[in-house]
Formats: C-alpha cells, sequence, structure tokens
C-alpha cells in the first residue's frame, strides 16, 4: 500500500512539474510574440512582393551590418513596410512607367534596373546614369545622365523605359556636370541642376536649369560662384511640382523654393551644415512632391550627424509648401519618392 503511494504522489508531483513547465514555455512563447508583433510596428513588417503605398524610400540600415532595404510607407505615416532583402543594394527608388510599372533603382553593381511588382529585376540599357534618373509622369520614359562622347562633362538623355532606346539628346557644355532630382519634368518644363569644373576637378559654378521642350530654349534660374568647395555646395536635386508653379532644389543651407520664371526664390527648409559630411558621409537632402503640389517630402540629417562620420542620424519628413507644418515620416530613411499616380 506505502509502495502504491509513493508512486502516485511521484506520478502527481511529476503532471505538476510538466504543467508548470508547460504555463511558463506559453508564456515566454506570448511574450515572444508581443515583442515582434512591438518590433513590426516600429519598423514594419518585410515581404517579397512590393507593396501600394504612397511613398517609397531608401533606408540605411549601415549601422546594424546589413543591406540598404527599400521601405514603403503612406503619406500619413502609417503601414510602414520593407522589401525583403536582396543580393543587392538599392539606391534612390522611384515609380516609373505607365501604372507604376516599376521600381527604378540603381543597384550595388552600379547598373540602373527596373524592379517590377513580382520582385523581378531587369537592366535598362544602356544602364549607368551619373547624375541620377528620373521618370517621366505617364509613360515609359525617364531621364538619365551620362558621360559625353569625348569625356569632357555629362549629357542629359530622355530614354524608353523598357528597351533603353534613346529618344532625345539635350544640348551638352563641356565641363559641366548634370544633376537630376526626382520629378524633372511637367509639362514642357525640364529642371536639371549643373555644376562647372576646372581641370583639376574643382567645382567652380553652379546653377539651376529649366529647359522648355516646346521652344527648346533655357532659362537659368539661379547662378553662383562656388568660392569654397567645403561651405559652398552646389545645386543639387531640383524637382518642380505636377502642376508647374515651384520648383525645389538642395543648396547649401536647405531646401529652396523658386517660380519656374525665376522669381520668388525662398528658403522652406533650413538644413544647415549638412554640406560639411557630403558625399562621404551622408546624402544630400533631396525632395519629391505631392500629386496635388500641396506637400514635399524630403530628408535631411539630424543633429550631429551632419558634420560627423554618422550615416544612420537621417529622416524622413514631409512639409506643406503654403503652411510650412511638418511631420516626422521616418527615421532611418533617405531619397523618398512620392507616388504620383495609382
Amino acid at each position: 500500500m506505502k509502495r502504491h503511494l509513493k508512486i502516485v504522489y511521484k506520478v502527481q508531483i511529476t503532471d505538476r512539474l510538466s504543467t508548470r513547465r508547460l504555463q511558463v514555455a506559453m508564456l515566454y512563447f506570448v511574450l515572444l510574440i508581443l515583442l515582434l508583433s512591438s518590433c513590426n510596428q516600429k519598423r514594419g513588417v518585410i515581404q517579397k512582393h512590393i507593396p501600394n503605398r504612397d511613398i517609397v524610400f531608401q533606408f540605411d540600415n549601415i549601422a546594424k551590418d546589413g543591406p540598404d532595404q527599400v521601405g514603403f510607407i503612406n503619406a500619413d505615416g502609417s503601414n510602414l513596410i520593407f522589401l525583403e532583402s536582396t543580393p543587392y543594394t538599392f539606391f534612390e527608388p522611384q515609380w516609373a512607367g505607365v501604372d507604376n510599372r516599376c521600381l527604378l533603382v540603381t543597384h550595388s553593381q552600379g547598373f540602373l534596373s527596373c524592379l517590377d511588382k513580382t520582385g523581378r529585376l531587369s537592366r535598362i540599357r544602356p544602364g549607368e546614369s551619373l547624375g541620377g534618373a528620373s521618370p517621366i509622369p505617364d509613360k515609359n520614359e525617364i531621364y538619365i545622365v551620362r558621360s559625353s562622347s569625348d569625356h569632357k562633362g555629362t549629357v542629359l538623355h530622355r530614354i524608353n523605359l523598357i528597351s533603353g532606346e534613346f529618344l532625345q539628346t539635350f544640348p551638352s557644355v563641356d565641363n559641366w556636370a548634370i544633376d537630376l532630382g526626382t520629378n524633372a519634368q511637367t509639362g514642357n518644363l525640364v529642371v536639371y541642376s549643373r555644376t562647372q569644373y576646372d581641370k583639376e576637378n574643382n567645382p567652380q559654378k553652379t546653377e539651376l536649369v529649366v529647359f522648355n521642350l516646346k521652344d527648346m530654349t533655357t532659362r537659368v534660374l539661379v547662378q553662383y560662384e562656388i568660392e569654397d568647395p567645403v561651405a559652398d555646395a552646389s545645386i543639387l536635386n531640383p524637382a518642380i511640382s505636377p502642376d508647374g508653379r515651384w520648383v525645389v532644389y538642395t543648396t547649401s543651407d536647405g531646401l529652396h523654393l523658386i517660380h519656374p520664371d525665376g522669381s520668388g526664390d525662398k528658403l522652406l527648409v533650413s538644413i544647415p551644415d549638412w554640406n560639411f559630411a557630403w558625399p562621404v558621409y551622408t546624402w544630400a537632402p533631396k525632395a519629391s512632391w505631392s500629386p496635388d503640389s500641396q506637400w514635399i517630402v524630403y530628408h535631411q540629417c539630424v543633429g550631429d550627424s551632419c558634420i560627423v562620420p554618422d550615416r544612420t542620424g537621417r529622416a524622413i519628413y514631409k512639409i506643406n509648401v503654403d503652411t510650412k507644418k511638418t511631420k516626422l515620416l521616418v527615421k532611418g530613411g533617405i531619397n523618398p519618392y512620392w507616388k504620383l499616380s495609382e
């Protein structure tokens, strides 16, 4: 009888221990689920196919010893999501083509490519673009910048997004380097910036230019001499609003707005000292227009990251061009592009 009681007692103790272990295991499982849920809310989920969001951007993951990712977010800051990592690092993603057929990206091997909505990557001939690339709204066409045939400067081209065929080559000037922003064309107006270099490759002069496709004329909106290559940044990343009223561009003190006729130049966002770390440690502030031309989404360096070797201190904001109301969208994001149509 005593032996039977001992066996029953041992079985009861074993059952209690098993139940306790199961309860502890369930508790850890619930805590793990809550932790993962919290991380997803802060960092966004990851998926293979390209999601439908208002804004696409490059997420700098250097601080976490991983590749940069392509991120997506709605204009109100909701539904942050990332594209699954690939063997390549993608730079400056932009929606391109009719019905936003693909993401225009430059990947880590230096080729300009299209990433379709299923995640398939295809290279665009002729490939490289030295001064950025810019999609043309509602067309399977883009602008790219390539070296001139004599290698004395760069040339602006309009090419077919699918075949890479050259459709138009713009007039070039020796010793000038062209730079494109996210929204290069609205109607008959094409905007870009250019910087003149001497024989030692030192910047001498920089200009903001509007080219009229109707009468094939060029208007210089802003021009200044570069006396100090560190303190005086070139004019970069110009983008014209969808309604054609404004051009936003980057210079040494931040983001400016100007009308396409050259009037009304004003500072929109003050970003002092960003150029002291450029181009080694930071990306120049870059802006993109909302479809209604009321808002601009842009990135900037934050705090000490503007002047020290820290590539992680960047963030993406949006700002209303009339009220200057500003909202933080993403910490760590750069090179945003606002989709102009569904």
